[in-house]
């Protein structure tokens, strides 16, 4: 047996941490059982069998002739090439009532999906699709609740055609805006649990930001909304942070529990990246510098009594846009394969009349590598990124690398 190369050790005071990236399993060890652990980096036979039995467990210790790497590569084929399931992102509509200055959708035709192109997609789903096991959709846009009724439609004809057996899964991203009761009831109805809305830290950032058309703020309006329905949806949110707000973001904890929703949402922190050119006068951050602000924002957090997840085990490196069976479709029933590029139709790998075009931007998404460069190769947080998103000409690691001790502790912390 060895360790997994994939180990991250963090030494502290009278214990030592270990976290494995794969499994994102963490064991925190005492002086005696950190010694015989650091004697097996050297190359000796662990001395203590319940010590073996939790690295195993956790994934730390692995069969000497295990090829971690090469392993990590097949499970990433193997879940981004299976057949049995099938990831739709569905935006109903490109029309949106906020004007936000970082959208990479600025610039793009507003149309609202027609019934004709609603009938092409159940017929691709009658005609191709009917072996499959499980079906995700993910409500996009555009905003889309201003195309409530067009997704009730839709969800009836989807669920009309899947095969008998099919698990039927939905989400949704909305700005909250239109999130009232009444329509988080309807989103229930159609089995969509899980919604994501983004909150861009403090009241003053937000309405600076996410603003309406007419410049009006959205700020607690959005917040009495997610208040009104936090006991029927599971909402996440997001808090787009840059250079300009993230001396702000902990202020979102202020708000959370000036309105009861301290421990019945979840909340995460997300970099504001350079997508389509977004990033005006350098106001994105890098991940270096994000790194250090999440670990600030994350222990406020716990410091306030607020849960803190930690980081996910890795999903092998799965997105959609370099999967076999996950698609984006747009309002006009052109399709892609990455969100960013919904709208841009030189980007479209085809359209739901006429199916997909063997284009090379299609290749280029399937055929991707995973392995940029030898760097990526030798880290050990590859699994947590797997060379980092695929839509970036450049790489753009997880801020893990340069926080993990510090998210160990937080880790730590939570489950004391």
């Amino acid at each position: 047996m060895k360790l997994s190369r994939y180990n991250i050790e963090k030494k502290e005071d009278k214990s030592c941490l270990i976290y494995n990236t794969v499994t994102s399993a963490i064991l925190e060890l005492d002086t005696d059982y950190e010694k015989t652990y650091y004697e097996m980096k050297e190359g000796k036979k662990c001395s203590k069998p319940d010590l073996e039995s939790a690295l195993l467990e956790g994934g730390m210790l692995v069969e000497d002739d295990k090829d971690e790497f090469a392993e990590l590569l097949i499970r990433n084929k193997i879940e981004r090439f299976a057949d049995s399931n099938l990831t739709l992102t569905i935006a109903p509509t490109m029309a949106c009532n906020f004007c936000c200055p970082y959208c990479y959708e600025k610039g793009r035709e507003y149309i609202t999906m027609s019934e004709a192109v609603q009938d092409q997609l159940t017929s691709q789903l009658k005609e191709k699709y009917q072996h499959i096991h499980e079906l995700t959709v993910s409500w996009y846009g555009g905003e889309p609740l201003l195309a409530i009724e067009t997704i009730e439609k839709l969800t009836k004809k989807i669920k009309s055609v899947l095969p008998l057996g099919c698990k039927y899964n939905a989400d949704m991203v909305t700005n909250g805006y239109k999130l009232t009761r009444r329509v988080a009831e309807k989103l229930k109805d159609m089995d969509i649990h899980y919604i994501q809305v983004t909150l861009d830290g403090s009241k003053q950032a937000h309405d600076s930001r996410r603003i309406l058309h007419n410049h009006q703020p959205t700020f607690e309006y959005i917040l009495d909304n997610i208040r009104e329905c936090a006991d029927i949806l599971n909402i996440s949110i997001r808090i787009n942070v840059d250079k300009t707000n993230i001396n702000e973001a902990t202020e979102i904890f202020d708000w959370l529990e000036r309105y009861g929703l301290k421990g019945r949402v979840g909340y995460y922190l997300a970099p504001v990246d350079d997508i389509n050119g977004v990033c005006n006068n350098h106001i994105c951050m890098e991940r270096p510098q994000y790194a250090k602000e999440e670990i600030a924002f994350y222990k406020e957090g716990i410091k306030r009594g607020f849960m803190y997840q930690g980081v996910k085990p890795s999903n092998y490196g799965v997105c959609g846009a370099i999967s076999l069976n996950s698609f984006v479709i747009g309002p006009d029933g052109a399709l892609y394969k990455c969100w960013n590029d919904i709208g841009y139709s030189e980007r479209s790998i085809g359209n739901l009349e006429k199916g997909i075009k063997l284009t090379n931007k299609f290749v280029e998404w399937l055929s991707y590598d995973v392995v940029k460069d030898q760097e990526c190769k030798d880290c050990s947080f590859f699994p947590v990124c797997y060379g980092g998103c695929a839509a970036y000409k450049n790489k753009i690691c997880s801020s893990v690398k340069w926080n993990a001790e510090e998210m160990l502790e937080l880790m730590k912390e939570m489950a004391q």
